[in-house]
């Protein structure tokens, strides 16, 4: 986070400051109109008219008149709805965990997967499709706890790493690209192993779905989200002084090498929630953070929830589109990518030296 940066005096901090909540005000409401009208792409053409009366009627309680509405009522809570809420946690889960990943190691190329999360997930599904390894659970069941618990092994592995070796921002990267390349071996040799069907099992998880989330699904990521957020919030202010230098940082009573583990702790483990559930969807980790810090700036206070609720609505609008391109639709992992690499593409040209100033 190098390069000048601009001091503010009392009344344009205020200033700011208020414009930055305006901002926050206005995309929360963006994001509840979104997630609301994100459910009329659907494959039973069922309007917002329609799916508000479901809504209106459900919650007073209306008997069915016959099975047509039964079946509205059916998939709206069981489908929909779920599908929406969990849309926008997992989106807000990415984006959080990017932006706090770039601030704490002060890459702007960073996003949640950078230590190698998304390599030790594919590899924990891959064990458990190929040779039904597991922990006794139903076939969902068992995907999800062995996406989650690999998951967690490259911040293990880099955790240990760091007993013998300060956790800077670099060796943490270095660490994760490590692990990462270590694990996508091990993914492909469990591969030379799988049948057809089990291969494209494996592919369609790696590419990021949504079509998975269930009443119980959105209910547990919801949590999630908002205990991630909550969270880093209340560590806000160590986070932002442990991104400018690890010297200044102890000179303020903050250790920064402890933080950075903290965070990535967090970071890793919602994370591995996020992916147990959607599989491994780019991009919006990567370029969220970056745009939401054009635009409010890098203080984490602000950061952490416009972050969140503006990955919620770019996951939003990425899955409507995953849905209405074609009929069934697609995984919402290969339109994130669609956009998002374009978008990093402009906003690494775009973006100054001093674009990560406070």
């Amino acid at each position: 986070m190098s390069g000048k940066r601009r001091m503010y005096s009392p009344e344009e901090y205020l200033r700011v400051r208020k414009r930055n909540y305006m901002i926050l005000g206005v995309a929360g409401v963006a994001c509840v109109i979104a997630t609301y009208v994100s459910m009329v792409a659907n494959d039973n053409h069922m309007s917002l008219a329609d799916i508000t009366t479901t809504i209106i009627n459900h919650l007073n309680g209306v008997p069915f008149e016959d099975t047509r509405q039964e079946f509205e009522d059916f998939f709206v809570f069981g489908f929909y709805i779920p599908r929406a809420i969990g849309c926008v946690t997992i989106g807000a889960i990415l984006s959080v965990g990017g932006a706090i990943m770039q601030t704490i190691i002060r890459n702007p190329l960073a996003d949640p997967f950078t230590t190698g999360i998304s390599s030790g997930a594919l590899l924990g599904v891959s064990l458990s499709i190929v040779f039904g390894i597991g922990l006794g659970l139903s076939y969902s069941l068992n995907l999800m706890a062995m996406a989650f618990l690999f998951s967690m092994l490259p911040c293990g592995i880099i955790i240990i790493f760091t007993f013998f070796k300060q956790a800077t921002s670099g060796v943490i990267v270095l660490i994760g690209i490590a692990v990462s390349y270590v694990f996508s071996a091990c993914s492909t040799l469990v591969m030379y192993s799988a049948d057809t069907m089990d291969y494209e099992k494996i592919y369609h998880w790696s590419l990021g779905s949504l079509a998975n989330i269930r009443p119980d699904s959105w209910m547990v990521l919801t949590a999630s989200a908002i205990a991630m957020i909550a969270i880093l919030m209340y560590m806000s202010k160590r986070i932002n002084i442990a991104s400018v230098d690890d010297k200044l940082a102890t000179s303020l009573g903050v250790n920064s090498p402890r933080t950075r583990i903290i965070c990535l702790l967090i970071v890793s483990a919602f994370t591995a929630i996020s992916v147990s559930y959607a599989g491994t969807i780019g991009f919006v980790g990567l370029i969220i953070p970056n745009i939401a810090r054009k635009i409010v700036a890098s203080d984490s206070k602000i950061l952490i929830p416009f972050s969140a609720i503006l990955g919620g609505v770019f996951l939003l609008v990425c899955d409507i589109i995953a849905r209405s391109v074609i009929l069934g639709g697609i995984s919402v992992g290969i339109i994130t990518a669609f956009i998002g690499g374009p978008m990093m593409l402009f906003i690494l040209l775009k973006m100054k030296k001093n674009a990560w100033s406070n």
